[in-house]
């Protein structure tokens, strides 16, 4: 059985468990029952295999917690880009209108300069 303990707790500190973290946790229930009807004692090993299990738990849950955070930023990101480009859209948009209205403007002015002059010629041609 220390055989099998010691090939279990180097697997658990490289982090390549080949079984699952549920079968381990069966293997040590067994090994402990087993261990406490012979009455033998070999709780540093178990305590060590399970404060391995922990950790790898931990290490789990933690990228998970990374990966929710950074979807949160990525999604925060996003919502400013969005506002920003909303706001030069229309910032873009009224500047457009602007420049066509004055263009549209400049443009009435003169067409109506033109006909002014062209009212003005057949005045004084009809006189």
């Amino acid at each position: 059985t220390l055989q099998i303990l010691i090939e279990l707790n180097y697997q658990t500190e490289t982090c390549k468990i080949a079984v699952s973290l549920l079968e381990l946790k069966m293997e040590l229930r067994n090994m402990k029952e087993a261990l406490q009807e012979r009455g033998e004692y070999l709780g540093f090993a178990l305590q060590f295999l399970e404060m391995a299990i922990l950790k790898h738990k931990e290490q789990k849950e933690v990228p998970e917690e990374e990966e929710l955070m950074k979807e949160e930023a990525i999604f925060n990101e996003h919502l400013e880009q969005r506002i920003i480009k909303q706001r030069e859209k229309s910032g873009n948009y009224k500047f457009e209108i602007q420049g066509v209205t004055k263009k549209g403007n400049t443009y009435k002015t003169k067409k109506g300069k033109k006909k002014q002059q062209k009212i003005k010629l057949w005045k004084e041609t009809l006189k």
